[in-house]
Formats: structure tokens, sequence, C-alpha cells
């Protein structure tokens, strides 16, 4: 179950930490919304942590 999406980010304004761009935050949420998909592993394999994503 492998869902990797494309996670080229940007610097944000603070150090060590990222601004994801929003067709990314999209997809993500759209693959998340998907019957059967595990919001864990979606986010592990994309190198978010899993309370970013429910924000």
């Amino acid at each position: 179950m492998g869902i990797t999406l494309n996670t080229t980010s940007q610097s944000g304004s603070r150090k060590s930490r990222f601004n994801y761009p929003i067709d990314f935050k999209k997809q993500l949420s759209i693959a998340a919304s998907a019957t059967g998909v595990s919001v864990v592993r979606l986010t592990q394999h994309n190198g978010i942590n899993a309370n970013m994503q429910h924000k």
C-alpha cells in the first residue's frame, strides 16, 4: 500500500519548517479520503507527521 506523492517542499519563514505546495496538500487530502487508506501510513510514506495531516 505505498502511496507516495511528489513532496517538493519550499522553506518557510521559520528555520527547519516547510511550506508544502497547495497541489501537494490537495493530493494528500484526496488520497487520505480514499476507502481503505491508512492516514498514518500515507503520511509516513510522504515524510509528514500524521497530526499535520489531520489539521
